[in-house]
């Protein structure tokens, strides 16, 4: 009887750690930085009311206008996202660097199926696929990393850091944020990329 107790009370301590291990895992940003300049409660610009707050929901990197929209914020954040998502595949759509599902290597009919995960656009060419990345999208992160850098490092104009200022040399660092490639003059620059990717992109882009 005292074994089964001991093996009984064991088994809960196992599977508390679990459910323990399961939270802690989802305060961990998944994918990339949040990229657009707008806070998706008020539709202000961030940085209008002071630095952008930045939190975390289920993995996913969310910058608000102020503090006092977090609780509307995670109140709502299914519909919240949904509406994040549309800007970030209109932002992110002309950048996407593959016409072949990111699970499957199919090709993406009528343009495939379009979505978020860790606040990147992925494409495959049906839901099934689109299932397996959403369960596991830092899986997937590296590939399509891989497949940002092929395409665009051809026409990368800019031969200074966009963080430091300082110039590129011949070994640059490589991130890719909201499917664009960024070369950094060193692997500590991508500090700054999290601090200010919304401005980074800016100059990015306007190459």
């Amino acid at each position: 009887m005292k074994k089964l107790l001991a093996l009984g009370v064991c088994g809960l301590a196992i599977a508390l750690s679990m459910v323990a291990t399961a939270k802690e895992e989802k305060t961990e940003r998944v994918g990339d930085p949040y990229t657009l300049n707008t806070c998706p409660v008020s539709g202000e610009k961030l940085g209008s009311m002071g630095e952008a707050p930045v939190i975390i929901q289920d993995g996913r990197e969310v910058r608000l206008c102020c503090a006092g929209c977090e609780k509307k914020y995670r109140e709502n954040a299914e519909e919240m996202n949904a509406k994040i998502d549309e800007k970030l595949i209109a932002d992110q759509d002309a950048h996407y660097p593959a016409t072949t599902c990111i699970n499957s290597g199919a090709e993406l009919k009528n343009g495939g199926v379009s979505f978020i995960a860790g606040n990147r656009l992925f494409k495959t060419c049906c839901k099934n696929c689109q299932a397996k990345v959403e369960a596991d999208p830092a899986s997937f992160m590296a590939k399509l990393d891989q497949q940002v850098i092929e395409a665009q490092k051809a026409d990368y104009k800019l031969t200074a850091c966009p963080v430091s200022g300082e110039a590129l040399g011949d070994s640059p660092a490589e991130v890719v944020v909201a499917n664009r490639l960024v070369k950094l003059c060193c692997n500590g620059c991508k500090k700054g990329v999290d601090k200010d990717p919304i401005g980074l992109l800016g100059k990015v882009d306007a190459q």
